[in-house]
């Protein structure tokens, strides 16, 4: 599918992320409370934008919505890509934490760190293109 096919439905998300002591890239999920949604799989904290938001301002007010991410814990922004679905064009951005927070629970959904490479082998099928993004950047 191309991504002008679903222009006019597009949603935008972002990926909590930091490095550790260790050195390991360890991301921040979220798992859906409404079972009909991505099912039990973990997935990037997303949604539609609000009328008037542009998709950095969207990603940012959804992530932090499904994880409790404050703009004071955020070090920097990553732009990862559009990444295209079967019903909407996903905006996808990192945000890279200054440290791990304790995630917190939202209506809709929960969060849960992970280690990168770990979560690529469990996360919703569709989000995985735009956390190998991540996981690329960190490689080179």
């Amino acid at each position: 599918m191309l991504i002008n096919e679903v222009a006019e439905k597009w949603k935008a998300g972002g990926i909590p992320f930091f490095v550790n002591k260790e050195g390991v890239l360890r991301v921040l999920l979220v798992t859906s409370t409404d079972p009909r949604m991505n099912g039990p799989d973990p997935a990037i904290a997303k949604g539609y934008p609000n009328k008037g938001e542009n998709s950095p301002q969207a990603a940012m007010r959804e992530m932090s919505e499904e994880t409790g991410v404050k703009k004071s814990d955020i070090a920097d922004i990553h732009f990862l890509g559009i990444f295209p679905g079967k019903f909407y064009a996903l905006h996808t951005y990192a945000f890279q934490l200054k440290r791990e927070v304790l995630p917190v629970p939202d209506v809709e959904a929960v969060g849960h760190w992970y280690d990168a490479d770990a979560a690529l082998g469990i996360m919703h099928k569709g989000h995985r293109p735009a956390l190998q993004t991540l996981i690329n950047s960190f490689s080179k």
